[in-house]
């Protein structure tokens, strides 16, 4: 009776080693990720002008601990919702099932700016604004590219992640364990983010403001418009980062 337990309890305890997986890292998530999936959104190159990017006013460069997934939802959320009234997509996200009161949330939120323009494209607004060294991609049509950030969103609320969500979440912890080298040097830590797809979008909205300004758009009549990276600048201590756009 004693050799049974004693095999039995060796048996036990190689099915349970067998079993074990050691947690992975967000680096290892995204590898697994990659191998499996196809990113439907990929992060327009938002290149920055040679040498010094203008500095900035001293701003709070706070790290406030949040929901990554929901801060990367909402945001990208809003910037769709922003980025489409400039063009002739008429698709909306109609449900989102991971992120279901946060969206009614976000949707009950908005309202309809009148500013739809045919045609717009990135090059252009490169071209006639402050932002022309700064937005280089230059045969991303914004429809295409509203069109493929739908697709990001609807993977999103499906899944409950995204290719592009999990470098946000690397980026993210990045600065969290790095926050004094991070701020110290903006210019780099900027580039770094707009390899991210919110910042590349907050990137993009600073370019087509610009050009609504100048007239090229119509004025946007939305008195209500959301602000698009609030909840993420305040979370990251990045609203150094809008500064830095307006400047360009």
């Amino acid at each position: 009776m004693k050799k049974i337990s004693t095999a039995l309890l060796l048996t036990t305890l190689v099915s349970g080693c067998s079993i074990y997986r050691e947690s992975e890292s967000i680096s290892d998530k995204i590898a697994r990720y990659r191998s499996k999936e196809k990113n439907v959104n990929p992060v327009p190159y938002i290149g920055l002008p040679e040498g010094k990017v203008p500095t900035t006013p001293k701003r709070s460069t706070a790290f406030n601990p949040v929901n990554s997934k929901h801060l990367y939802f909402t945001t990208l959320y809003r910037q769709f919702n922003h980025m489409k009234s400039y063009t002739t997509v008429s698709n909306e996200l109609n449900h989102c099932p991971a992120f279901h009161n946060t969206f009614l949330k976000e949707k009950n939120l908005i309202t309809n700016p009148t500013r739809k323009v045919s045609s717009a494209k990135i090059e252009n607004i490169g071209k006639t604004s402050p932002l022309t060294s700064l937005i280089r991609n230059q045969s991303l049509e914004l429809n295409t590219y509203v069109n493929n950030t739908l697709k990001e969103l609807n993977e999103f609320c499906h899944t409950g992640t995204s290719l592009n969500y999990y470098n946000f979440a690397n980026v993210m912890t990045h600065i969290k364990n790095n926050k004094t080298s991070f701020h110290a040097d903006k210019s780099k830590s900027l580039r770094s983010l707009l390899k991210t797809t919110v910042f590349a979008n907050k990137a993009i909205i600073t370019g087509l403001k610009k050009v609504e300004q100048t007239g090229r758009f119509p004025a946007s009549s939305n008195k209500n418009e959301l602000l698009t990276s609030e909840p993420l600048d305040q979370a990251l201590g990045t609203a150094w980062t809008s500064d830095m756009l307006k400047d360009l």
